[in-house]
């Protein structure tokens, strides 16, 4: 089964929603454009969250060279940045609900022989991997009627504020998301283990300021560095440089967003001195650059 990793950038709106009941039904369809970067770029799109009531689905993933089948009571994400042929498996009525939204993202698509259950776990942030199919299983239901109610009220007329049209979008993306980690979920890790954690943690959160060696840190925790880099690896599925980057980055940005800081200034708080090299982390981190990012939400 095909997965789709997305980096989201920002929220617009409820593009579409419906529920459709067709005889034959063949649609082709493209999920490119209309955000914020406007279509031809890479990051703005339609992400569509939908699910088969009666006549499973078909869709040819074109970019992909990939089919996949979709199952009554299964749901289906048709991310940004595709272009798929949707075709009624069986001929005869077919049944489907599903809502559209208006975002900014980065995709990447992903085959599931690459993934393991560590990298499940490892996404955070505005960081989610989700398959293109969640197949028929109880715990779909409560998403389901999220979907339901937003294609009603859409067809009814029935403006919702975008506040409202936000939180819809998060609870459906989250929920998605819990039951996928949730399937993949390795063993947890020892109370030991996370122990270690949330100590290394607290020596990084009280030393921001500046540079941190892994040997310091270990030191701290009561462990060598060998091991405190692969306990932190396997317990908080994120590499612990990783993890001081995206602390140190976060920090940043917030001392830019709210006090107008420069990134050189920002980056001299934690003990980053390099404004290339910050720009490069939070390219790397985030799919777009520092100044995007204030541009995007500045507006």
């Amino acid at each position: 089964m095909p997965f789709v990793e997305m980096d989201f950038i920002q929220f617009h709106r409820i593009a579409y929603a419906h529920s459709m009941t067709q005889a034959e039904y063949q649609f082709s369809l493209s999920s490119y454009g209309f955000g914020s970067y406007g279509s031809g770029t890479p990051h703005g799109g339609v992400l569509e969250i939908g699910f088969v009531e009666k006549n499973p689905l078909v869709f040819e993933l074109v970019e992909q060279n990939e089919t996949v089948t979709i199952e009554e009571g299964s749901l289906y994400i048709i991310p940004p940045n595709h272009h798929v042929n949707v075709t009624a498996q069986d001929a005869g009525e077919h049944k489907h609900c599903s809502v559209e939204f208006l975002i900014d993202c980065t995709t990447s698509y992903l085959s599931q022989e690459t993934l393991s259950p560590a990298d499940f776990q490892r996404v955070g942030d505005q960081t989610v991997i989700l398959p293109y199919v969640l197949p028929a299983a109880k715990d779909n239901d409560e998403l389901f009627t999220l979907i339901r109610r937003l294609a009603r009220d859409h067809m009814l007329m029935r403006r919702r504020s975008y506040f409202d049209e936000c939180l819809a979008f998060m609870q459906l993306i989250s929920g998605i998301s819990a039951l996928v980690r949730r399937c993949a979920a390795p063993d947890s890790a020892p109370p030991s283990h996370k122990r270690y954690c949330q100590k290394a943690k607290e020596y990084i959160s009280q030393h921001i300021d500046r540079r941190i060696s892994l040997e310091e840190i270990a030191a701290y925790v009561g462990i060598n560095k060998n091991y405190l880099t692969n306990v932190f690896a396997s317990s908080e599925h994120v590499p612990i440089s990783e993890y001081i980057n995206r602390i140190k980055l976060n920090h940043i940005l917030e001392l830019i967003m709210k006090y107008n800081y420069s990134i050189k200034q920002a980056g001299e708080t934690v003990g980053l001195y390099d404004v290339n090299y910050i720009s490069r982390l939070f390219k790397k981190y985030h799919g777009i650059t520092i100044s995007e990012y204030r541009y995007m939400h500045s507006k």
